[in-house]
């Protein structure tokens, strides 16, 4: 069985930009006034995205890389739209296969100013303090909100099973004008502590290449 035979995994490569539409000019209710966070990033190109994402090299041993895909994610999350990031990069890896099958992807959704990037990020965490579940390709998926490590200017994490056998951890942060995500797991086993190492590093990796 491929990774794209998991439940869930292409709907939450598209959680990062579910949230109020930059560029409606409508903000999304529950927004909170812009922080006054201390680090400034500047916009950056596609191919700099794309540097600042980790690689290979930084993920844990087993893992290969996958290659360049399109999302093809239903646009919605619990009956929210999708708002589109200005600029994304994405990388996937994988390691195993059938029943062993474990995945890691990594994205940096960019948006054309910080407080846009602040009303996704702010819709989606609010989302998952009401809606639980859904169904998702005949399967029932169930959110859980879990502590993660403190990254960027915000940070929050999701635990999604479906079934008893497929688990995913999902951590995203907020970082000036991005949403950073790090999703992994796949079935029977999911490390935290690993999920929870690359992402604090990739969150490292784009303040790194943005200041």
């Amino acid at each position: 069985m491929t990774r794209t035979a998991l439940p869930c995994l292409l709907l939450l490569a598209a959680l990062a930009e579910c949230g109020s539409s930059p560029g409606s000019g409508t903000r999304a209710d529950h927004a909170s006034p812009s922080p006054s966070f201390g680090a400034t990033y500047g916009l950056l190109s596609q191919d700099e995205l794309d540097a600042a994402l980790l690689g290979l090299h930084d993920v844990p041993v087993g893992y290969s890389q996958d290659p360049p895909s399109h999302d093809t994610a239903n646009s919605s999350f619990c009956g929210q739209k999708a708002a589109t990031p200005d600029v994304k990069a994405s990388r996937d890896f994988t390691r195993g296969g059938g029943l062993s099958t474990q995945v890691i992807d990594l994205a940096i959704s960019q948006y054309k100013s910080d407080r846009e990037a602040q009303d996704v990020f702010a819709s989606v965490s609010k989302l998952f303090e009401t809606c639980h579940g859904e169904m998702f390709q005949g399967r029932k998926l169930t959110y859980a909100l879990m502590s993660v490590p403190k990254a960027g200017d915000e940070s929050f994490g999701l635990r999604i099973t479906a079934g008893r056998n497929i688990t995913y951890i999902a951590n995203y942060a907020l970082v000036g004008p991005v949403v950073v995500t790090t999703i992994g797991g796949g079935y029977f086993t999911v490390n935290t502590d690993q999920i929870s190492t690359l992402f604090t590093k990739q969150v490292s990796s784009y303040q790194d290449a943005a200041n």
